[in-house]
């Protein structure tokens, strides 16, 4: 009877060991998949700058969201970290927003239709709109 406990004891033994091995082998795999995750955050950070300005962005854009789009600019410009940050608009071939700007920016005209383009850097970032007038 007492070898019948004793091997109880035993297989209870190795079988809380192998569940703590795998317990530790899930936390340790799971660890390392979110360190993978978060290696991608900076490329999460882009899209997230990018889409304030790119949702503004077509063929056909209303001078009303232009207004809009050169206002948010204009706030971002204000609010950069640092000069890297800053996003230039260019209407008409006319830089009307370069980032130094201490007043309300230029406004268009609202009756008009306009193309809106955004220009990137190599990292992926807005960082330069081009504004044309439609005819």
């Amino acid at each position: 009877m007492e070898n019948a406990t004793k091997a109880l004891l035993i297989a209870a033994a190795v079988l809380i060991a192998i569940m703590l091995i795998s317990f530790g082998v899930y936390i340790i795999s799971n660890t390392s998949s979110t360190i993978t995750d978060n290696g991608d955050l900076s490329q999460q950070e882009v899209t997230s700058f990018n889409q304030q300005f790119t949702n503004y962005e077509g063929p056909n854009v209303t001078g009303t969201r232009v207004n809009g789009l050169l206002k948010t600019v204009y706030t971002h410009n204000l609010t950069a970290a640092d000069s890297s940050q800053i996003v230039q608009v260019v209407v008409d071939s006319s830089t009307v927003l370069t980032g130094s700007e201490t007043v309300t920016p230029a406004r268009v005209g609202t009756g008009n239709t306009y193309s809106v383009v955004c220009n990137y850097n190599n990292s992926g970032r807005v960082t330069s709109i081009t504004v044309t007038q439609r005819t």
